[in-house]
């Protein structure tokens, strides 16, 4: 498959679901098909999405922010 210039491989092959990330409090619901939170507002990493890691530390790039679980 190819894909546009502006377009990332990944934003093909996961889910719109993440485990992990939509139950986050920085996680940016109104771009959901970008995958984009306050701590990787260009994307988040493959990794996190997918929960083969947890964001409950500190990851490169992050900006200083990790996972908060949402209470609603």
């Amino acid at each position: 498959m190819t894909y546009g210039p502006d377009e990332k491989e990944w934003q093909y092959d996961m889910t719109i679901f993440s485990e992990m990330c939509n139950k986050c409090i920085h996680f940016n619901d109104e771009e959901i098909f970008n995958r984009v939170c306050a701590a990787f507002p260009k994307g988040i990493p493959r990794e996190i999405w997918m929960k083969k890691i947890t964001h409950y530390t500190s990851y490169p790039g992050d900006h200083g922010i990790q996972f908060e679980k949402r209470t609603k």
